[in-house]
């Protein structure tokens, strides 16, 4: 963190440690609870309350996970994978599931929609 007055540190509000490798993406949320979610090159996903300074949700992905952004009801997350494919997890649908298995490889899974399309990884 940077701050004005270089005698003066400044210290992060949260501090998490989801990933063991590469972060890729980041998208943070609106409003008075805000969430955080990240993905990486680990195939991990994860939602994170900033308010509550805990995970909401952890997602494992059969591929590296290069892009991820929440719509702005907060009530879809999308995962962009290296070889160009998108999953769609429907955060409501979810109930009380705090941990996620995802096939973002898979075009034809039932469970969470892909979309294809892209040749090359989603930044």
């Amino acid at each position: 963190m940077v701050s004005q007055d270089r005698d003066h540190t400044v210290e992060p509000l949260r501090k998490w440690r989801a990933h063991t490798l590469a972060v890729r993406g980041l998208s943070v949320s609106a409003g008075a609870n805000p969430r955080v979610a990240t993905c990486g090159l680990d195939h991990v996903a994860t939602i994170h309350s900033v308010s509550l300074d805990d995970v909401l949700l952890k997602i494992s992905a059969d591929r590296p996970l290069t892009a991820c952004v929440m719509d702005p009801s907060e009530s879809r997350l999308f995962l962009g994978s290296d070889t160009g494919n998108i999953a769609q997890i429907n955060l409501y649908g979810l109930n009380d599931v705090r941990d996620l298995l995802v096939q973002v490889a898979d075009e034809k899974n039932e469970r969470v929609p892909v979309f294809n399309g892209h040749c090359s990884e989603i930044t």
